[in-house]
């Protein structure tokens, strides 16, 4: 069974790894406006890593206008979920001080 077939049936974790597929071009041609419909619509299924993909496309800009505020806003719903990569996302940004207020001691 094509991860496409599974993505037709709704399957959020497929619907994500589309996402990533067309975000990094895997195996499809890159296209960032689909990438972001599908982790729009893996995240509203509830898969949280789709929130992470998408704060990742604001903090770089791929695709996205590069936005700080919906970067972190994005990687908080992924964090809500105890998604690892939104929380180390959001860590980061704030151990850095990367366009949020520097905060050594989050999470401690």
């Amino acid at each position: 069974m094509c991860v496409c077939d599974v993505h037709a049936q709704g399957d959020p974790y497929a619907i994500y790894n589309l996402g990533f597929m067309y975000l990094k071009g895997l195996f499809v041609k890159q296209n960032y406006t689909e990438a972001k419909r599908l982790f729009t619509q893996a995240a509203e299924k509830g898969f949280a890593p789709g929130w992470n993909g998408l704060g990742v496309m604001y903090w770089h800009g791929q695709g996205l206008p590069v936005n700080y505020t919906a970067a972190v806003e994005m990687f908080k719903k992924g964090a809500a979920a105890n998604q690892s990569d939104s929380l180390f996302n959001l860590a980061a940004l704030h151990v850095t001080g990367e366009h949020v207020e520097k905060n050594e001691t989050l999470g401690t």
